[in-house]
């Protein structure tokens, strides 16, 4: 039978790929097993064509709006190998449809060896004759398919030199694609016994792993160390649904600009990552991107590292029982927050400075600060509000307003510890209702406050149907230390709720105002 042609099996594509007519199947077969296509199950070829026919477009879409020279050659290796790696599918399917080959076929595991192994090999066995030596042949070399993983030897080296480690294909939600660094109980194929992670080394060269584009990967278990790349030992951009999980990224050392790992773009889980002496900063999250970090720990370490945190671009980071400068302090500070928000839960911040923030659309919450509970920390660009169980405002630990310079021309500084809006949500009925909330001077303001420089004001219904809302202040002011009743009197025009927020406006150099949290409804 005449050797197969691809050319009309691809018109999916936006352009064409063409491969000559002289192709023999003898060289198909060469380049369908250099991709690891051949022993792949029908079920799996189809989940790889069909995210083939996918990305390919969006990488293109991706490419004619880059302006970055480097980004472009990027994609367009990227592109041409997803292509190839689409042609060698499309032609493994016509070949078994054909019955022109009878294939032996294996599940989606793959073994790597990184002092071991040999990427001539096909990757399918924990053992020399089988597993692959490189990560970068289970990542981009060869074609990958939703579920497939690879375990990676315990107590194994790469050393990385000569170019990124790259990322082509997409995992699914339901099924990602991961990397697994073997340990001593859970996953142990070749019996090491070790617990040692499996490390990828760049030794100060100007390399790292870079995604970009691609969704549903799962990295677990592997030490990312000495790349001297100007981002960072790890990049992610314009991906969904990664997972880093028990990691460590370290000695990032670029002679003017590191990071541990650089986000953009993106939305990444992290689990029990370990971030110390990268230069600049230990995690860059910026351009949008949405991250959950989880039991991790951010150090300074022998790089004094200036930042364990950089939040920009309107990135929103959520941050849980992790710890921050408590072995090895950074340099600056423990966050910097620009037009983002960072939450923290149960967090330790042991950096003699927590935030900087920079603008009033910054803002970072710390809830059961410093890993002790009901303590709770915010910071805005005007100030910082903590609470104060030295103050006792209705028989309760009062809300500690400290606002900064920032705050001296009619700037303001709301009470905000976890929630980004309001200060007091309440149910109130269609009636008159006032609101009474105590507050005073935790020492004594050379010049009190007026009402337009600290007050309160709710937002109530105003509309028996619509949800249109009018707003109503208070009108009394602080008297030095003196406990101040504040009210709001008002009728709103249905049943709902009711949004209370407290206004500071004024800036006296070590002076703050102390709020209840507890107001009463009448």
């Amino acid at each position: 039978m005449a050797d197969l042609k691809v050319v009309d099996n691809l018109n999916v594509l936006a352009d064409k790929i063409t491969y000559p007519d002289t192709l023999k199947q003898e060289d198909w077969n060469s380049k369908i097993k250099y991709r690891g296509v051949d022993f792949k199950p029908p079920k799996q070829l189809t989940e790889a064509r069909a995210c083939y026919e996918g990305k390919i477009p969006r990488l293109q879409v991706m490419l004619a709006g880059e302006k970055d020279p480097e980004q472009i050659e990027f994609l367009k290796a990227k592109i041409a190998r997803l292509k190839d790696k689409y042609a060698c599918v499309v032609m493994e399917e016509a070949y078994r449809e054909a019955k022109l080959v009878d294939r032996v076929l294996h599940n989606t595991i793959y073994y790597i060896d990184l002092t071991n192994g040999n990427d001539a090999n096909d990757g399918l066995a924990a053992n020399n004759d089988h597993s692959w030596k490189t990560i970068e042949k289970y990542t981009s070399v060869t074609a990958r398919s939703a579920g497939d993983i690879a375990y990676v030897r315990a107590n194994t080296t790469q050393t990385k030199t000569d170019a990124d480690i790259v990322f082509d294909e997409d995992g699914t939600f339901a099924s990602p694609i991961s990397i697994i660094g073997c340990d001593s109980v859970t996953n142990d194929p070749w019996g090491d016994a070790s617990d040692v992670r499996p490390i990828v080394d760049f030794n100060d060269t100007n390399y790292q792993f870079n995604a970009n584009g691609d969704d549903c990967w799962i990295f677990t278990r592997i030490d990312v160390r000495r790349g001297a790349d100007a981002s960072s030992l790890f990049i992610i951009s314009n991906c969904n649904n990664w997972g880093i999980n028990d990691c460590i990224f370290r000695e990032s050392a670029n002679l003017y600009f590191t990071v541990g790992i650089y986000i953009s773009k993106s939305s990444v889980d992290l689990d029990s990552v370990s971030f110390y002496s990268n230069k600049t900063y230990n995690m860059y999250c910026s351009d949008g991107s949405l991250i959950h970090c989880n039991n991790s720990s951010f150090n300074g370490g022998a790089a004094t590292t200036d930042y364990g945190l950089y939040v920009t671009a309107f990135a929103i980071v959520y941050l849980y029982n992790c710890v921050v400068g408590s072995t090895t302090t950074h340099d600056v500070a423990s966050a910097y927050v620009a037009y983002s928000q960072l939450y923290a839960k149960n967090c330790l911040f042991s950096d003699s400075v927590i935030a900087e923030l920079t603008n009033l659309s910054s803002s970072f919450f710390s809830e059961d600060h410093n890993q002790t509970r009901d303590a709770q920390y915010a910071a805005t660009y005007a100030g910082v509000v903590t609470k104060d169980a030295t103050i006792e405002l209705d028989s309760l630990p009062s809300i500690k307003l400290t606002p900064n310079s920032n705050c001296a021309n009619g700037l303001y500084l709301r009470p905000r510890l976890h929630d980004p809006f309001d200060f007091v949500v309440m149910n109130c009925p269609a009636s008159e209702t006032t609101i009474t909330i105590k507050a005073r001077e935790t020492a004594a303001w050379s010049a009190d406050p007026t009402a337009d420089e600290f007050y309160f004001e709710a937002s109530y219904l105003d509309h028996a149907v619509n949800a249109t809302r009018s707003t109503v202040k208070s009108a009394q002011t602080l008297s030095g230390t003196n406990e101040i009743s504040f009210t709001m009197t008002f009728t709103p025009a249905q049943v709902g709720n009711v949004y209370v927020c407290c206004y500071l406006k004024k800036y006296e150099s070590g002076k703050s105002v102390n709020v209840s949290i507890k107001p009463s409804v009448s």
